[in-house]
């Protein structure tokens, strides 16, 4: 009788951690679900986002969006490359300096003015920290992995480590730190 009543007290233990298991696994793949209806959302917000009206689109060849994406990610280039703010944390970085907060207010200014929701975007992907966010926002102004260390004093292999974290954060898989600059230059 008494090993009857262990029996019975494991076995509900067992069915108990089975449903707990099965329900945060159902938890995790609504979460995945959420993120990547998300990602498909920006995806086609940035895809639209340059195109002016349909008729052109219908009348466009193929090669359009990708021509419109090339386009559009080079001006943002000749941009980030012309703002003062990012000519100054260039500098900045080759003196090996620490940006200041008022620095990297500046900075997130610049990227809304030429990359419009940008915050928005990288905050409903995943919860970020501020490092993870200052990190995003200078990939995005097109800072090379050497200087965002340098102007965030953290090894190189920090920066690379936080970039590929994002990335499997985000996709929940595996990437390397380009795959994770990649996407955010996509945004």
């Amino acid at each position: 009788m008494e090993n009857l009543q262990k029996f019975s007290i494991i076995l509900i233990c067992i069915c108990v951690v089975i449903v707990v298991i099965i329900c945060l696994r159902i938890l995790h793949q609504r979460k995945l679900d959420k993120v990547y209806k998300e990602i498909e959302r920006l995806s086609r917000q940035v895809n639209t986002a340059s195109t002016p009206d349909d008729s052109s689109v219908e009348s466009a060849p193929a090669s359009q969006p990708v021509e419109d994406r090339q386009n559009r990610m080079q001006a943002e280039e000749e941009a980030y490359r012309d703002a003062e703010i990012c000519q100054h944390l260039k500098r900045k970085a080759t003196e090996e300096k620490m940006i200041q907060p008022d620095e990297l207010g500046s900075l997130e200014k610049c990227i809304e003015t030429i990359s419009p929701d940008f915050y928005c975007k990288i905050h409903s992907l995943h919860k970020v920290s501020p490092l993870e966010y200052n990190v995003c926002l200078l990939i995005k102004a097109r800072f090379s992995p050497t200087e965002i260390s340098a102007l965030l004093c953290k090894s190189k292999s920090g920066i690379s480590s936080i970039r590929s974290r994002l990335y499997q954060k985000v996709f929940d898989k595996k990437g390397s730190p380009t795959d994770w600059d990649e996407f955010i230059l996509s945004l």
